[in-house]
């Protein structure tokens, strides 16, 4: 069983590390990871933080209303696939819900646009490259 509970940023940061930023010298901490309006959300598999993902409030001029951006949703490699991540943005969404946010959106790399399509949200715009990781789509989801 995978419970879904609020962590702080900094256990967020070894998994960010480990698989966004492996052999990419960019930072692992985010801006916005310390605002009071972020919150950061943990899966926990067999007593193991083993999937994280942060969600802030951030605002993309491709749409409109009270909106939040997910960044750094990550799962340990030997973890992927039992439904941590799903199970973070259905929290999420929960959480952004009682918050009255229209709009969920993020920044996601190529390999994962299935995934997010999975769970419910689509892609706006054209494919766009961010410098030393690659392809990633713009996809957003209303709440």
């Amino acid at each position: 069983m995978i419970l879904i509970v609020e962590i702080s940023p900094q256990r967020t940061h070894s998994i960010r590390q480990k698989v966004l930023r492996k052999d990419i010298f960019l930072p692992h901490t985010f801006k916005g990871d310390y605002q009071t309006a972020t919150f950061h959300l943990g899966a926990i598999y067999n007593g193991r933080l083993v999937a994280v993902s942060s969600y802030m409030q951030a605002s993309h001029a491709c749409f409109s209303g009270r909106q939040y951006q997910l960044r750094g949703m990550a799962t340990l490699p030997k973890f992927q696939g039992l439904g941590a991540g799903a199970l973070m943005l259905k929290e999420a969404c929960l959480r952004l819900q009682k918050r009255q946010v229209d709009l969920l959106w993020c920044n996601a790399r190529e390999r994962a646009v299935g995934f997010y399509q999975s769970q419910g949200l689509d892609i706006v715009g054209r494919p766009f490259q961010i410098a030393l990781i690659g392809t990633h789509y713009r996809m957003y989801t209303m709440l």
